[in-house]
């Protein structure tokens, strides 16, 4: 059976994605067409791209392009965070933390939100410092939030703010096991420092 010519020419779809990247940023002056963008989009995560995955999830998450839909946007997030885009991992963690489009299950945020930090996310580190400080899906423990919040301090001040916020109400002793313990979480996270903050 012969492949049609769509298949033959991006069979992975990311000639489609870059498309509807472009029109999306209205590069080169082309005007954007949201519901363009999004059919761009579909074609390219149908086809297993896990960037366009997560940029269609973003478009059901945003109502941008396509009818705000929480529970299709966790879907897409989870298809790309199988496939490790740790964006995508970082964004189906806080579906699960604020129980966007999925049952809200603190454990399962966490999960996503280490195998994000995993790959460097600072903003996954920032939120499971969150999540130890609270006690949200992890027991309760301030050296492992001070831990956490001083690693994604290194770029995300809102880490530092957390970290010194924390660090009042621990003592001398816990501030330097949890020194000692960021260079573990160092070692665990040797990854290259992802910045960007997902949605």
């Amino acid at each position: 059976m012969e492949k049609n010519n769509e298949q033959q020419n991006d069979p992975d779809g990311d000639a489609a994605w870059l498309l509807g990247l472009l029109i999306q940023a209205e590069v080169f002056g082309v005007t954007q067409n949201k519901e363009a963008v999004v059919n761009l989009f579909r074609v390219s995560a149908e086809k297993g791209n896990p960037e366009a995955q997560r940029d269609l999830a973003d478009c059901y998450m945003h109502g941008e392009g396509a009818p705000k839909d929480e529970a299709e946007a966790a879907n897409w997030y989870r298809k790309a965070a199988e496939q490790g885009d740790w964006v995508a991992q970082d964004s189906l963690a806080s579906c699960y933390a604020n129980g966007q489009g999925v049952s809200k299950d603190d454990v399962e945020a966490v999960k996503w939100y280490r195998k994000a930090a995993e790959q460097g996310s600072l903003s996954a580190l920032f939120r499971l410092g969150n999540c130890y400080e609270r006690g949200q899906g992890v027991p309760k423990e301030d050296i492992e939030a001070y831990a956490h919040y001083n690693l994604a301090g290194i770029r995300l001040e809102k880490a530092r703010d957390a970290r010194e916020k924390i660090a009042k109400s621990m003592s001398l002793a816990q501030i330097a096991a949890a020194q000692k313990h960021t260079k573990h979480l160092q070692r665990l996270y040797n990854k290259p420092v992802n910045v960007c903050v997902a949605k």
